[in-house]
Order: C-alpha cells, then structure tokens, then sequence
C-alpha cells in the first residue's frame, strides 16, 4: 500500500477527509496519522480503501473517491 504518512509529508493543513463511493466519510487529524501512521491499499477489485492503524476498521473509507486537506 502507500503510506499516508509520506504521501502527506510537506502538506499543510492540520485534518484530512477522505471520501468514499458511498458517500462514506472518515476525519482525521494529520496529527494522528503520523502517530499510528496509515496507508491506502488497493483492493482485489481494483478500488481503493484507507486502513487507519488505531481506529475503529469502521472508520476505514473503502472506494476511496476523494482526499481532502485542510
């Protein structure tokens, strides 16, 4: 997978949300991401999902559609 923690290196903002397909929503802080640390793994499928170490798998966006910063 990719590492959410250099995918957002040198970015600004302090929250990140990300979006799913269906219209699934997760917030979390750029803080807490480099703290447990994260990643976006492709699925059999070919869509994507964010697995968030230290958070409930239900917060986990699959179909991953959108990241926002900010």
């Amino acid at each position: 997978g990719v590492s959410l923690v250099k995918l957002l290196k040198g970015m600004g903002g302090h929250d990140v949300r990300f979006v799913g397909a269906d219209s699934n929503t997760s917030h979390v802080t750029i803080a807490s991401i480099r703290k447990n640390g994260g990643v976006l793994v492709a699925m059999g499928d070919g869509n994507i999902q964010v697995v968030l170490p230290g958070q409930s798998p239900s917060t986990w966006v699959r179909w991953l559609r959108k990241v926002v910063v900010y």
